[in-house]
């Protein structure tokens, strides 16, 4: 299952926080929702709660890095799929969302 929250800060940011797991039909559910969004000056991708990331949830991790999204990784297991992926890691954590929007993605 993959749970997927956004909140827009008020200064533009819109942050997305991933919880669970970024795999195959549910990686590409969350792209083609967050694909829906008027893609913002700013996107922090918040992968503290994300328990596994497999291929398809690489290419939308990619995919977010392409569109210049911010990732928070403040586990090992996130911050080395940053690191292998290249994508650029935030030190400032998102902090709670107080989601406008949440989608679970079952």
């Amino acid at each position: 299952m993959l749970r997927v929250e956004f909140a827009h800060d008020g200064n533009g940011t819109l942050t997305v926080r991933l919880q669970g797991r970024l795999v195959g039909l549910y990686a590409e559910d969350a792209r083609v929702t967050l694909a829906r969004y008027q893609i913002p000056a700013a996107i922090m991708v918040d992968l503290s709660e994300v328990t596994f990331v497999d291929p398809f949830g690489e290419r939308v991790l990619l995919w977010l890095g392409r569109l210049g999204a911010k990732f928070v990784a403040v586990n090992m297991y996130t911050r080395s799929i940053c690191e292998r992926l290249q994508l650029q890691v935030s030190e400032q954590h998102a902090g709670s969302v107080s989601g406008t929007d949440t989608q679970v993605l079952e």
